[in-house]
């Protein structure tokens, strides 16, 4: 008799040892439409589940600590066994990044305005940091915002841009001290033909 041959758990996401951020998952791959077990070592009699999607994959969120694991899956009614023991730490997730509200992603300028950033109205930030460069080169110019109108917004003028493409990213610290994530880079020209 042929026994079925399943797809193996895979752990993608976090590496052996690794410390990863609260607000990022372990993810990983194993046969579509099972469920994964994770019990803690030493065993505390506690189970997640963490289903596998058609695609084959799947994601679970760990709170701060250092975890010790082993997983297994389930597929119907079988139950195989995963990776050996899989040891990681989680710390606190910095603050979700700002939102950039000027300039707007592909927008062409014939001067650039001041760069305006959201960070929140009721936020703890106490600096907010922008950077502006040549698209998919380097940073060109870089600048301390302030606080301008409505509640939770910062600007920033950077020196005169040549004609060309460009981004814009910014990043904030709270009163704690800790920085924000940077927001991905929002493309943007000066003087290009529309």
């Amino acid at each position: 008799m042929n026994a079925k041959t399943y797809a193996p758990i895979v752990i993608a996401y976090p590496k052996q040892g690794e410390t990863i951020e609260a607000d990022r998952p372990m993810q990983g791959t194993a046969e579509p439409g099972g469920e994964i077990f994770i019990r803690y070592v030493p065993t505390a009699g506690t189970i997640d589940l963490a289903p596998v999607d058609q695609n084959g994959n799947w994601s679970e969120l760990f709170p701060k600590g250092t975890h010790t694991v082993k997983l297994s899956q389930k597929v119907g009614q079988e139950h195989i066994d995963g990776p050996g023991n899989f040891t990681f730490s989680v710390i606190a997730a910095p603050p979700k990044a700002p939102e950039i509200k000027h300039p707007l992603p592909g927008q062409n300028h014939t001067g650039l305005a001041a760069i305006r950033v959201y960070v929140g109205m009721y936020s703890t930030a106490t600096a907010v940091k922008a950077e502006v460069g040549v698209a998919g080169g380097d940073v060109i110019q870089s600048g301390n915002l302030v606080k301008s109108q409505p509640a939770g917004m910062w600007s920033w003028t950077p020196e005169r841009l040549a004609t060309g493409y460009y981004f814009v990213r910014a990043c904030y610290t709270t009163e704690d001290g800790i920085d924000s994530r940077w927001t991905a880079d929002v493309p943007f020209s000066i003087g290009m033909p529309t």
